[in-house]
Protein backbone atom coordinates (compact mmCIF):
# COMPACT_ATOMS: atom_id res chain seq x y z
CA UNK A 1 0.00 0.00 0.00
CA UNK A 2 1.44 3.43 -0.69
CA UNK A 3 2.16 5.39 1.96
CA UNK A 4 3.40 9.34 2.19
CA UNK A 5 5.81 11.90 3.41
CA UNK A 6 2.77 13.01 5.42
CA UNK A 7 2.29 9.82 6.71
CA UNK A 8 6.09 9.34 7.72
CA UNK A 9 5.74 12.50 9.81
CA UNK A 10 3.34 11.06 12.06
CA UNK A 11 5.82 8.30 13.50
CA UNK A 12 7.34 8.84 16.99
CA UNK A 13 10.84 8.50 15.76
CA UNK A 14 9.95 11.38 13.61
CA UNK A 15 9.87 13.48 16.30
CA UNK A 16 13.68 13.98 16.43
CA UNK A 17 13.58 14.95 12.75
CA UNK A 18 12.33 18.38 11.48
CA UNK A 19 11.03 19.54 8.03
CA UNK A 20 13.52 22.51 7.25
CA UNK A 21 12.54 22.40 3.31
CA UNK A 22 9.71 21.73 0.59
CA UNK A 23 6.60 21.68 3.01
CA UNK A 24 4.41 21.64 -0.67
CA UNK A 25 5.60 18.08 -1.34
CA UNK A 26 4.23 16.38 1.64
CA UNK A 27 2.03 14.28 0.19
CA UNK A 28 4.55 12.96 -1.97
CA UNK A 29 4.49 8.83 -2.24
CA UNK A 30 6.68 6.79 -0.14
CA UNK A 31 7.76 3.32 -2.44
CA UNK A 32 10.79 2.36 -0.58
CA UNK A 33 13.29 3.49 2.34
CA UNK A 34 16.94 3.88 0.59
CA UNK A 35 20.74 5.27 2.42
CA UNK A 36 22.38 7.43 0.53
CA UNK A 37 26.29 7.22 2.14
CA UNK A 38 29.65 5.97 0.70
CA UNK A 39 32.56 5.16 2.51
CA UNK A 40 35.33 7.98 1.15
CA UNK A 41 35.73 11.31 1.26
CA UNK A 42 36.69 14.18 -1.02
CA UNK A 43 40.03 14.09 0.32
CA UNK A 44 40.20 10.39 -0.92
CA UNK A 45 39.94 11.95 -4.54
CA UNK A 46 36.95 10.31 -5.11
CA UNK A 47 34.51 10.77 -7.99
CA UNK A 48 31.12 12.58 -6.97
CA UNK A 49 28.30 9.60 -6.49
CA UNK A 50 25.48 9.49 -8.88
CA UNK A 51 23.36 6.52 -7.19
CA UNK A 52 20.28 6.18 -9.08
CA UNK A 53 17.09 6.95 -6.61
CA UNK A 54 14.15 4.90 -6.99
CA UNK A 55 10.78 6.48 -8.03
CA UNK A 56 9.35 6.89 -4.52
CA UNK A 57 12.38 6.14 -2.89
CA UNK A 58 12.98 8.29 0.97
CA UNK A 59 16.67 9.01 0.88
CA UNK A 60 18.42 9.02 4.20
CA UNK A 61 21.84 10.36 4.15
CA UNK A 62 24.57 11.73 6.68
CA UNK A 63 26.63 12.86 3.38
CA UNK A 64 29.80 11.51 4.31
CA UNK A 65 31.41 11.51 0.83
CA UNK A 66 30.52 15.50 0.85
CA UNK A 67 32.16 16.81 4.48
CA UNK A 68 34.92 18.13 2.39
CA UNK A 69 32.56 19.91 0.54
CA UNK A 70 29.21 21.02 1.57
CA UNK A 71 28.31 22.13 -1.65
CA UNK A 72 27.53 18.66 -3.31
CA UNK A 73 24.28 19.06 -1.34
CA UNK A 74 22.77 20.79 -3.79
CA UNK A 75 23.70 18.53 -6.76
CA UNK A 76 22.64 15.87 -4.52
CA UNK A 77 18.98 17.18 -3.93
CA UNK A 78 18.50 17.89 -7.91
CA UNK A 79 19.68 14.49 -8.61
CA UNK A 80 17.24 13.32 -6.23
CA UNK A 81 14.69 15.08 -7.53
CA UNK A 82 15.65 14.41 -11.42
CA UNK A 83 14.88 11.05 -10.41
CA UNK A 84 11.73 11.02 -8.37
CA UNK A 85 12.56 10.30 -5.16
CA UNK A 86 10.41 11.48 -2.49
CA UNK A 87 11.90 13.13 0.01
CA UNK A 88 15.14 13.13 1.84
CA UNK A 89 16.49 13.18 5.72
CA UNK A 90 19.97 14.40 6.65
CA UNK A 91 21.92 13.36 9.63
CA UNK A 92 24.40 15.97 9.87
CA UNK A 93 26.73 14.78 11.90
CA UNK A 94 29.51 16.19 9.52
CA UNK A 95 27.94 19.78 10.33
CA UNK A 96 27.70 20.68 7.16
CA UNK A 97 26.47 24.14 5.73
CA UNK A 98 23.23 23.56 4.29
CA UNK A 99 23.06 26.52 1.93
CA UNK A 100 19.90 28.55 0.98
CA UNK A 101 20.43 27.42 -2.17
CA UNK A 102 19.53 23.71 -1.20
CA UNK A 103 16.50 24.50 0.66
CA UNK A 104 15.33 27.37 -1.78
CA UNK A 105 15.25 24.73 -4.63
CA UNK A 106 13.62 22.44 -2.13
CA UNK A 107 10.83 24.79 -1.64
CA UNK A 108 10.73 25.56 -5.49
CA UNK A 109 10.30 22.06 -6.65
CA UNK A 110 8.15 20.80 -3.28
CA UNK A 111 11.08 18.62 -2.15
CA UNK A 112 10.59 17.39 1.41
CA UNK A 113 14.10 17.62 2.97
CA UNK A 114 14.40 16.99 6.86
CA UNK A 115 17.34 17.43 9.39
CA UNK A 116 17.74 15.36 12.14
CA UNK A 117 17.69 16.56 15.44
CA UNK A 118 18.01 14.14 17.52
CA UNK A 119 20.89 11.88 16.64
CA UNK A 120 19.95 8.48 18.71
CA UNK A 121 17.63 8.07 15.73
CA UNK A 122 19.15 5.49 13.98
CA UNK A 123 18.39 4.75 9.82
CA UNK A 124 18.13 1.00 10.46
CA UNK A 125 15.38 2.04 13.59
CA UNK A 126 13.33 4.46 11.25
CA UNK A 127 13.52 2.48 8.41
CA UNK A 128 11.77 -0.82 10.33
CA UNK A 129 9.47 2.09 11.91
CA UNK A 130 8.43 3.04 8.13
CA UNK A 131 8.31 -0.71 6.55
CA UNK A 132 5.60 -1.35 10.42
CA UNK A 133 3.75 1.87 8.77
CA UNK A 134 3.30 0.44 5.70
CA UNK A 135 2.03 -2.81 7.29
CA UNK A 136 -0.21 -0.95 9.72
CA UNK A 137 -2.15 1.39 6.93
CA UNK A 138 -2.55 -1.65 4.68
CA UNK A 139 -4.56 -3.03 7.68
CA UNK A 140 -6.45 -0.28 7.81
CA UNK A 141 -7.24 -0.45 4.18
CA UNK A 142 -8.20 -3.84 4.62
CA UNK A 143 -10.29 -3.46 7.46
CA UNK A 144 -12.23 -0.37 6.05
CA UNK A 145 -12.71 -2.51 3.05
CA UNK A 146 -14.20 -5.16 5.51
CA UNK A 147 -16.75 -2.25 6.85
CA UNK A 148 -17.84 -1.70 3.39
CA UNK A 149 -18.42 -5.01 2.78
CA UNK A 150 -20.51 -5.29 5.95
CA UNK A 151 -22.53 -2.09 5.21
CA UNK A 152 -23.37 -2.24 1.83
CA UNK A 153 -23.48 -6.60 1.13
CA UNK A 154 -26.60 -8.50 0.54
CA UNK A 155 -25.05 -11.04 3.14
CA UNK A 156 -26.41 -13.67 5.86
CA UNK A 157 -26.02 -13.58 9.18
CA UNK A 158 -23.54 -15.95 9.43
CA UNK A 159 -20.98 -14.33 6.70
CA UNK A 160 -21.37 -10.82 8.70
CA UNK A 161 -20.10 -12.17 11.85
CA UNK A 162 -17.35 -13.87 9.77
CA UNK A 163 -16.46 -10.13 8.21
CA UNK A 164 -16.42 -9.00 11.90
CA UNK A 165 -13.65 -11.38 13.08
CA UNK A 166 -11.47 -10.76 9.78
CA UNK A 167 -11.49 -7.15 11.71
CA UNK A 168 -10.58 -8.73 15.03
CA UNK A 169 -10.84 -12.69 15.60
CA UNK A 170 -10.61 -11.95 18.90
CA UNK A 171 -14.14 -9.55 19.26
CA UNK A 172 -16.50 -10.75 22.07
CA UNK A 173 -19.76 -11.35 21.44
CA UNK A 174 -20.56 -8.31 23.88
CA UNK A 175 -19.90 -4.96 22.50
CA UNK A 176 -20.57 -1.29 21.33
CA UNK A 177 -19.10 0.60 18.64
CA UNK A 178 -17.79 4.44 18.90
CA UNK A 179 -17.34 6.57 15.56
CA UNK A 180 -14.64 9.70 16.01
CA UNK A 181 -15.48 12.82 13.63
CA UNK A 182 -12.78 15.52 13.13
CA UNK A 183 -14.03 18.66 14.01
CA UNK A 184 -11.05 20.46 12.14
CA UNK A 185 -7.68 19.55 9.86
CA UNK A 186 -5.89 19.66 13.46
CA UNK A 187 -7.98 16.49 15.05
CA UNK A 188 -7.93 14.96 11.20
CA UNK A 189 -3.88 15.37 12.26
CA UNK A 190 -4.47 13.37 15.20
CA UNK A 191 -6.67 11.01 13.86
CA UNK A 192 -3.96 10.41 11.57
CA UNK A 193 -1.07 9.83 14.27
CA UNK A 194 -3.17 7.65 16.41
CA UNK A 195 -3.72 5.52 13.45
CA UNK A 196 -0.27 5.51 12.70
CA UNK A 197 1.04 4.38 16.26
CA UNK A 198 -0.37 1.09 15.30
CA UNK A 199 -2.38 0.91 18.98
CA UNK A 200 -4.73 -2.28 17.48
CA UNK A 201 -1.12 -3.71 18.37
CA UNK A 202 -2.10 -3.66 22.55
CA UNK A 203 -6.10 -3.47 21.59
CA UNK A 204 -6.75 -6.81 20.07
CA UNK A 205 -5.51 -9.01 22.66
CA UNK A 206 -8.65 -7.40 25.01
CA UNK A 207 -11.19 -7.67 21.99
CA UNK A 208 -11.05 -4.39 20.77
CA UNK A 209 -10.59 -2.95 17.09
CA UNK A 210 -9.81 0.29 15.79
CA UNK A 211 -10.82 0.51 12.01
CA UNK A 212 -10.57 4.05 9.83
CA UNK A 213 -13.44 5.09 7.89
CA UNK A 214 -13.77 7.80 5.93
CA UNK A 215 -12.36 11.08 7.91
CA UNK A 216 -12.66 9.77 11.28
CA UNK A 217 -12.57 6.11 13.29
CA UNK A 218 -14.78 3.50 14.64
CA UNK A 219 -13.43 1.78 17.68
CA UNK A 220 -14.64 -1.32 18.52
CA UNK A 221 -14.82 -2.17 22.54
CA UNK A 222 -16.09 -5.92 23.65
CA UNK A 223 -16.35 -7.99 26.29
CA UNK A 224 -16.63 -11.38 27.60
CA UNK A 225 -19.50 -10.18 30.33
CA UNK A 226 -22.42 -7.24 29.98
CA UNK A 227 -20.78 -4.13 28.83
CA UNK A 228 -20.10 -0.87 30.06
CA UNK A 229 -23.10 1.64 30.29
CA UNK A 230 -22.96 3.78 26.58
CA UNK A 231 -22.52 6.54 29.07
CA UNK A 232 -19.06 5.52 29.96
CA UNK A 233 -17.88 4.57 26.62
CA UNK A 234 -16.43 7.66 26.28
CA UNK A 235 -14.25 8.14 29.23
CA UNK A 236 -13.05 4.00 28.39
CA UNK A 237 -12.58 4.83 24.96
CA UNK A 238 -10.47 8.06 25.49
CA UNK A 239 -8.17 6.07 28.16
CA UNK A 240 -7.59 3.30 25.84
CA UNK A 241 -6.54 5.30 22.40
CA UNK A 242 -4.88 7.96 24.90
CA UNK A 243 -6.24 11.08 22.86
CA UNK A 244 -8.58 13.77 23.61
CA UNK A 245 -11.80 13.02 22.35
CA UNK A 246 -12.97 16.58 22.41
CA UNK A 247 -11.18 16.94 19.15
CA UNK A 248 -13.85 14.48 17.72
CA UNK A 249 -17.50 14.63 17.51
CA UNK A 250 -18.28 11.65 18.64
CA UNK A 251 -21.14 9.07 17.95
CA UNK A 252 -21.66 5.94 20.80
CA UNK A 253 -24.04 3.04 19.63
CA UNK A 254 -26.51 1.23 21.53
CA UNK A 255 -24.42 -2.25 23.63
CA UNK A 256 -25.06 -5.31 21.51
CA UNK A 257 -25.12 -8.90 21.68
CA UNK A 258 -24.39 -10.78 18.97
CA UNK A 259 -21.67 -10.01 16.31
CA UNK A 260 -24.16 -10.47 13.64
CA UNK A 261 -25.50 -7.35 14.53
CA UNK A 262 -22.68 -5.78 14.35
CA UNK A 263 -23.88 -3.89 11.11
CA UNK A 264 -26.51 -2.03 13.52
CA UNK A 265 -24.11 -1.22 15.42
CA UNK A 266 -21.55 0.93 13.15
CA UNK A 267 -24.31 2.49 11.63
CA UNK A 268 -25.77 3.36 15.01
CA UNK A 269 -22.39 4.74 15.81
CA UNK A 270 -22.17 6.75 12.94
CA UNK A 271 -25.32 8.05 12.44
CA UNK A 272 -24.96 9.44 16.51
CA UNK A 273 -21.77 11.28 15.43
CA UNK A 274 -23.73 12.79 12.53
CA UNK A 275 -25.89 14.11 15.13
CA UNK A 276 -23.20 15.15 17.54
CA UNK A 277 -21.99 17.24 15.02
CA UNK A 278 -25.28 18.75 13.90
CA UNK A 279 -25.89 20.02 17.81
CA UNK A 280 -22.43 21.19 17.85
CA UNK A 281 -21.69 18.27 20.63
CA UNK A 282 -18.65 16.19 21.81
CA UNK A 283 -20.41 13.06 21.91
CA UNK A 284 -24.31 11.68 21.39
CA UNK A 285 -25.21 8.27 22.72
CA UNK A 286 -27.38 6.42 19.57
CA UNK A 287 -30.22 5.59 22.18
CA UNK A 288 -30.64 9.43 22.75
CA UNK A 289 -31.00 10.76 19.27
CA UNK A 290 -34.67 10.59 19.29
CA UNK A 291 -36.49 11.40 15.85
CA UNK A 292 -33.39 11.00 14.24
CA UNK A 293 -33.26 7.25 14.33
CA UNK A 294 -35.16 7.66 11.59
CA UNK A 295 -34.77 10.26 9.93
CA UNK A 296 -31.12 9.18 9.22
CA UNK A 297 -32.78 6.36 7.35
CA UNK A 298 -34.57 8.34 5.10
CA UNK A 299 -32.21 11.05 4.11
CA UNK A 300 -32.23 9.46 0.47
CA UNK A 301 -35.65 9.56 -0.46
CA UNK A 302 -37.12 11.90 -2.75
CA UNK A 303 -40.31 12.78 -0.64
CA UNK A 304 -38.20 13.82 2.28
CA UNK A 305 -36.58 16.23 -0.15
CA UNK A 306 -39.58 17.27 -1.71
CA UNK A 307 -41.13 18.22 2.23
CA UNK A 308 -37.96 20.07 3.06
CA UNK A 309 -38.41 22.06 0.03
CA UNK A 310 -41.82 23.16 0.49
CA UNK A 311 -41.31 24.77 4.10
CA UNK A 312 -38.00 26.01 3.63
CA UNK A 313 -37.29 27.27 0.32
CA UNK A 314 -40.71 30.08 1.18
CA UNK A 315 -38.37 31.09 3.99
CA UNK A 316 -35.08 31.49 1.96
CA UNK A 317 -36.88 33.54 -0.71
CA UNK A 318 -38.72 35.64 1.86
CA UNK A 319 -34.63 36.41 3.05
CA UNK A 320 -33.21 36.95 -0.17
CA UNK A 321 -36.39 39.35 -0.90
CA UNK A 322 -36.00 41.52 2.46
CA UNK A 323 -32.32 40.51 3.03
CA UNK A 324 -33.64 39.21 6.73
CA UNK A 325 -32.18 36.46 8.67
CA UNK A 326 -35.38 34.50 9.30
CA UNK A 327 -33.49 30.76 8.12
CA UNK A 328 -30.72 31.16 10.55
CA UNK A 329 -32.71 32.25 13.48
CA UNK A 330 -35.52 29.55 12.81
CA UNK A 331 -32.21 26.94 12.66
CA UNK A 332 -31.51 27.96 16.19
CA UNK A 333 -34.66 28.38 17.95
CA UNK A 334 -35.23 24.73 16.82
CA UNK A 335 -31.16 23.73 17.58
CA UNK A 336 -32.12 25.19 21.42
CA UNK A 337 -35.53 23.23 21.42
CA UNK A 338 -37.63 25.70 20.96
CA UNK A 339 -36.37 28.32 23.76
CA UNK A 340 -36.69 31.81 22.92
CA UNK A 341 -34.24 33.12 25.82
CA UNK A 342 -31.71 30.49 24.97
CA UNK A 343 -32.17 31.29 20.52
CA UNK A 344 -31.82 35.31 22.08
CA UNK A 345 -28.60 34.48 23.71
CA UNK A 346 -26.86 32.12 21.23
CA UNK A 347 -27.59 34.96 18.54
CA UNK A 348 -26.46 37.96 20.29
CA UNK A 349 -29.74 39.57 19.97
CA UNK A 350 -32.66 40.47 21.81
CA UNK A 351 -36.20 38.05 22.72
CA UNK A 352 -38.08 40.08 20.78
CA UNK A 353 -36.32 40.18 18.13
CA UNK A 354 -36.52 35.97 18.00
CA UNK A 355 -40.29 36.53 18.41
CA UNK A 356 -40.43 38.64 15.85
CA UNK A 357 -39.01 36.74 13.59
CA UNK A 358 -41.28 33.69 14.62
CA UNK A 359 -44.58 35.64 13.91
CA UNK A 360 -42.90 36.64 10.54
CA UNK A 361 -42.52 33.11 9.24
CA UNK A 362 -46.03 31.81 10.60
CA UNK A 363 -47.01 34.97 8.50
CA UNK A 364 -45.27 33.41 5.19
CA UNK A 365 -47.91 30.39 5.83
CA UNK A 366 -50.72 32.04 6.66
CA UNK A 367 -50.98 30.54 9.90
CA UNK A 368 -49.89 31.51 13.54
CA UNK A 369 -46.99 30.15 15.64
CA UNK A 370 -48.90 29.25 18.18
CA UNK A 371 -50.19 26.75 16.53
CA UNK A 372 -48.66 23.23 17.44
CA UNK A 373 -49.63 21.28 14.00
CA UNK A 374 -47.28 24.07 12.36
CA UNK A 375 -44.19 24.48 15.20
CA UNK A 376 -44.11 20.58 14.77
CA UNK A 377 -44.03 20.59 10.98
CA UNK A 378 -41.57 23.50 10.80
CA UNK A 379 -39.34 21.79 13.46
CA UNK A 380 -39.45 18.56 11.19
CA UNK A 381 -38.30 20.73 7.85
CA UNK A 382 -35.89 22.47 10.17
CA UNK A 383 -33.88 19.16 11.50
CA UNK A 384 -33.79 17.52 7.87
CA UNK A 385 -32.72 20.90 6.11
CA UNK A 386 -29.59 20.45 8.90
CA UNK A 387 -28.94 16.94 8.27
CA UNK A 388 -29.33 17.63 4.05
CA UNK A 389 -26.35 20.04 5.02
CA UNK A 390 -24.27 17.76 6.78
CA UNK A 391 -25.22 15.02 3.81
CA UNK A 392 -23.48 17.27 1.56
CA UNK A 393 -20.04 16.46 3.27
CA UNK A 394 -21.13 13.14 4.65
CA UNK A 395 -21.93 10.47 2.29
CA UNK A 396 -25.49 8.29 3.45
CA UNK A 397 -25.64 5.00 4.55
CA UNK A 398 -28.58 3.22 4.79
CA UNK A 399 -29.31 -0.01 7.51
CA UNK A 400 -30.95 -2.56 6.19
CA UNK A 401 -31.88 -6.42 7.46
CA UNK A 402 -28.18 -7.94 7.05
CA UNK A 403 -29.69 -11.21 5.26
CA UNK A 404 -32.16 -9.18 2.79
CA UNK A 405 -30.20 -6.18 1.56
CA UNK A 406 -32.46 -4.45 -1.14
CA UNK A 407 -30.34 -2.71 -3.97
CA UNK A 408 -28.98 0.51 -2.94
CA UNK A 409 -30.16 3.57 -4.90
CA UNK A 410 -27.47 5.24 -7.60
CA UNK A 411 -26.61 8.35 -5.15
CA UNK A 412 -26.31 5.69 -2.27
CA UNK A 413 -23.57 3.53 -3.67
CA UNK A 414 -21.49 7.05 -5.35
CA UNK A 415 -21.63 8.98 -2.27
CA UNK A 416 -20.00 6.15 -0.39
Amino acid sequence: MDITISDIMHLDLMKGIKLIAGAGGTQNKVAKVGILDFEFTRRAAAPTPDRQQHPGEFVLASFLYAADNSDLLLGAVKRMKKNQASGLAIKNVFNLEIDQAVLRYANENDFPVFLFVDYGVYFEDLIVEISRLKDTLAYYALCEDTVNKILHGSFDKTKIKKLALEINYSIKNFYNITYFRPKNEKAQREADCILARGVNKRLFANGDALVKYKAGMFFISSSEAQPQAEEATSDSVNEKLQTNIGQYHVGVSDNQYYLEDIKTAFLQSYYASCHAQLYGRDTSLYKNIGVYKLLFHSLDERWQEDYVNGIITPIEDYDLKNKSGLLSTLLEYERQGGNIKETATALFTHENTVRYRLKKTAEIFSTDISDKNFEFELFMALKLHRMQNLWADTPQVSIQNSDSTPPMSANFVAGL
